[in-house]
């Protein structure tokens, strides 16, 4: 039996631009950068947010391609790690000032969907990795992270074209 999903995720916020990025050891990866929604979050919670964002895009891949296997999620804020945690054991704190209000076509907004996700899904483990120790997982998800360019998504799944772009729907918001 194969060992657990590895999901490494890393964000960048900067005043006007958050980028996130994340990396599985089963090949998807992605990174999406683009104006900050200033409407999301107070200032100061936006690198929370966008980490916890990062956490979002990277598990639903990874707990498709996997149904049922561990997965270990490493993020190296501990504020997102400390959410993420209380999320996974029934609490329903968000971040300040994160608009919690349906979506564009009626969907929930992300960090509720991780929320939801952390509390309900069996096998899946939060871990703090410490950033800028050379952890290849963590380097590899930070370096998108630290990335800016305007407006772009780029995601790579085994066996895709690394310039397609995603799916119709696979695009966040």
């Amino acid at each position: 039996m194969p060992g657990p999903v590895v999901l490494a995720t890393d964000a960048s916020v900067d005043r006007k631009h958050a980028s996130i990025g994340f990396l599985a050891t089963i090949g998807h990866t992605r990174l999406r950068a683009h104006l900050y929604p200033e409407h999301l979050a107070r200032p100061r919670t936006r690198v929370t947010v966008s980490e916890l964002r990062a956490v979002h895009w990277g598990l639903k891949p990874a707990l498709a391609a996997r149904s049922g296997s561990p997965v270990e999620v490493r993020v190296d804020n501990l504020d997102a790690l400390g959410y993420l945690r209380a999320w996974q054991n029934g609490g329903t704190r968000i971040p300040e000032g994160y608009e919690t209000g349906l979506r564009r076509q009626g969907r929930p907004p992300s960090l509720v969907q991780l929320q939801m996700c952390a509390e309900y899904t069996p096998n899946l483990t939060f871990v703090h990795e410490k950033a800028h120790v050379g952890n290849p997982l963590n380097e590899a998800a930070d370096s998108p992270g630290q990335a800016r360019p305007a407006h772009r998504t780029r995601h790579r799944s085994p066996g895709r074209d690394p310039a397609a772009r995603p799916p119709a729907g696979g695009r966040s918001a």
